[in-house]
């Protein structure tokens, strides 16, 4: 929750920053090497911290949601503090702890006013390190886990996604889904918290990114304070590869829904894969933030199938993805998906043209700085850098990278990429006139 003082202060943050903002390196006697970049625009600190590989495909198999039901306890009491004093503190100092827990990452988001950050960031290290796992809490969060758990079983477009990923990962963590995370919701014990958060919030893999009004060596003695605290533990290993299972397929869930979920996916390219950029600029000629993609344009502009519509890539390192969806009426849901497969069939053969490659390298070229709007995005940024592997420099030269990226290279890669014979598709709904080729997979 953002608190109002500081909900104030971020509002008064400039509406775009340089393009490509200075990155200080700092070291850490007790952690890693922190990014920073300093803003002193606004009196406000975010301070982004990630634990590559300790997410949820780290979990044991019969504890699935277990990494979220732990980061969701750390904000519950630590040290001295119950779960009440501990908010009270937070909401004194006008700061904001936001912990999550991903596939592949933990991550800590923290907001403070600069002027408060010491203080803000003793109740960090006691939340890391000092967690107290008190019964009632733990009962509270495990209540809640399991309301947004049942609430995510009953969504159409959430449904079709467990559906998707237990279909294309059926031997690999990936597969487990919602589902399984509310059947063991209830056997998780305050031990396997305990537990969790002791083996992975350490100071091995952790990674680091700040932005705001901090100079290097005021961040660094803080830093250095909180992380002390944590023990070195040692790197959480990555996860083997996850190859997709099946394709070509078609599957379909009936579910009494007004609407059809729609979701669809292939294998992609990883991030640091020589293809990653011309994957990029592909996915957004099908199906990018813009009116002119070729889904938006064939679904939703000429016949009227669906009102939502896109498309995009995943890079990971795990599982590279090149997915995408629809929200349609059930009457429309067969017709949208033939189109879908047109319009990929048609980019397959024929390829993405000069003018549209040239729209996605100015949108994509144009689009980091209004995301460098704020100290969160820009933290974020730097997050996500390093999770990638990529150098401080990338931001310097990310546009010539992308500018030089070829309409051979696209359309090369969109006839290898595009594959009929990969393409999985997942329809939630009542879809009048669509036959599924498969049964779904077990457990649904």
């Amino acid at each position: 929750m953002i608190r109002p003082l500081l909900l104030a202060v971020l509002l008064l943050l400039p509406a775009a920053v340089q393009a490509t903002p200075k990155i200080q390196m700092v070291p850490l006697k007790n952690g890693p090497t922190a990014w920073l970049v300093e803003d002193r625009s606004a009196p406000v600190v975010t301070i982004q911290f990630a634990w590559q590989w300790a997410g949820s495909l780290s979990e044991p198999k019969d504890k699935s949601g277990l990494a979220r039901f732990t980061m969701g306890m750390l904000d519950e009491g630590a040290g001295d503090l119950d779960s009440g004093a501990f908010q009270g503190k937070l909401d004194d100092l006008n700061a904001s702890m936001d912990f999550g827990a991903g596939s592949e990452i933990l991550s800590l988001t923290v907001r403070s006013l600069s002027a408060n950050l010491p203080q803000t960031m003793a109740l960090v290290g006691d939340a890391l390190a000092k967690p107290r796992f008190d019964p009632p809490a733990i009962e509270r969060v495990r209540g809640q886990l399991r309301q947004s758990f049942a609430q995510s079983l009953e969504n159409g477009n959430a449904l079709a996604g467990e559906v998707l990923y237990a279909a294309l990962y059926p031997d690999h963590p990936l597969g487990r889904g919602t589902r399984n995370s509310f059947a063991a919701l209830d056997s998780i014990k305050r031990e396997d918290l305990v537990d969790f958060a002791q083996d992975r919030l350490t100071r091995s893999g952790l990674i680091i990114a700040v932005a705001g009004a901090i100079d290097a060596e005021t961040l660094r003695v803080t830093l250095d304070v909180v992380l002390e605290k944590l023990p070195q533990g040692k790197p959480y290993p990555k996860p083997a590869p996850a190859a997709m299972k099946s394709g070509g397929q078609t599957l379909v869930m009936e579910r009494a829904l007004p609407q059809s979920a729609i979701i669809w996916a292939m294998p992609g390219v990883r991030r640091l894969d020589p293809d990653y950029l011309p994957a990029a600029l592909l996915a957004h000629t099908l199906g990018g933030g813009t009116f002119t993609s070729r889904l938006k344009d064939a679904v939703r502009e000429q016949k009227g199938l669906a009102y939502s519509v896109s498309a995009g890539i995943a890079a990971s390192e795990v599982s590279p993805t090149l997915s995408g969806g629809a929200s349609t009426s059930n009457a429309n849901a067969a017709a949208a998906v033939a189109t879908t497969r047109e319009v990929l069939e048609e980019l397959r053969q024929k390829g993405v043209t000069a003018e549209e490659l040239n729209e996605a390298k100015d949108y994509t070229v144009g689009a980091m700085p209004l995301r460098l709007d704020s100290t969160r995005a820009i933290a974020g940024t730097l997050l996500g850098l390093q999770l990638d592997g990529l150098p401080p420099s990338y931001l310097d030269t990310r546009t010539a990278d992308i500018r030089a990226v070829t309409l051979e290279q696209v359309n090369s890669l969109a006839r290898r990429l595009l594959d009929p014979a990969k393409l999985t598709f997942v329809v939630v709904g009542q879809p009048a006139g669509l036959t599924p080729t498969t049964r779904l997979p077990e457990g649904f």
